[in-house]
């Protein structure tokens, strides 16, 4: 009978130390790898919460400027003046029946001064209501960048060394309208000059075009039609939101 050695009944394992701890560290691979895929998961989820909330204030302020021009329109429309809006609700056009220029001249007309008077009252109480019920408190050009006034010309050539043509003459009559409305201290438009838009930056600028952005309806003007021409001595108003800056969203592809 063969004799056995009790001593020789040892274990695989403490035959084999080594398997021990190669099954130890692929475990401890397995947990670090888990952790971090759940880390990168993590990290993915908040990036893109952090850009859908980019594209809701974006839509939320696009609803507002829409809201805004809609309301001028129609109430500007109750008291019998005309103002029209662009077909992607961003720009208000004065036509001529409501505004038009002389042609050489930035001078409000006098017989059309009260029409510039409401359409600054209007725009004043469009952009200074509330955003909503929940938001009571905030004013809706707050969700703003700028409102642009600005001027254009006909295509006749403007003599004048000072205003350096067409490009001044359309700056001027944008800083006439401008004036009239925020240095009239007995106007609700002169509380336009007071708003500050979403980074505390005054929110109206004047802008001059000249002759560069002519109506669709008055591009092909003839020599001596003054009834086209005039069409595109006017004014309009574009209104730009707040928008996520370039180091708003570096951070949100940072983190």
């Amino acid at each position: 009978m063969r004799w056995r050695n009790p001593n020789s009944s040892a274990s695989n394992d403490e035959e084999n130390p080594y398997w021990m701890s190669f099954s130890d560290m692929m475990a401890s691979l397995l947990v670090i790898f888990m952790l971090a895929a759940a880390a990168l998961m993590l990290q993915l989820a908040t990036k893109s919460q952090k850009v859908d909330e980019q594209v809701d204030e974006v839509a939320r302020a696009e609803k507002v400027r829409k809201q805004i021009i809609d309301e001028i329109v129609e109430e500007l429309k109750q008291k019998q003046i005309v103002v029209e809006k662009s077909d992607n609700d961003t720009v208000l056009h004065i036509p001529e029946s409501s505004l038009r220029f002389a042609s050489g001249s930035s001078d409000i007309p006098e017989t059309l001064q009260n029409n510039v008077r409401e359409i600054g009252n209007v725009l004043y109480e469009a952009l200074n209501r509330d955003i909503d019920s929940q938001n009571q408190a905030k004013a809706r050009f707050t969700l703003l960048d700028t409102v642009f006034i600005e001027g254009h010309t006909d295509n006749n050539f403007y003599k004048n060394p000072i205003l350096r043509g067409n490009w001044g003459l359309s700056a001027m009559r944008a800083i006439s309208v401008w004036q009239f409305w925020a240095e009239d201290p007995n106007q609700a438009s002169n509380g336009l000059n007071a708003m500050k838009n979403h980074i505390g930056e005054a929110l109206f600028s004047v802008s001059g075009y000249g002759d560069t952005r002519p109506r669709n309806e008055a591009k092909n003007c003839e020599k001596y039609d003054d009834i086209c021409h005039s069409k595109n001595r006017r004014i309009d108003i574009r209104i730009t939101v707040k928008k996520p800056s370039i180091k708003e969203l570096e951070e949100i592809k940072g983190k």
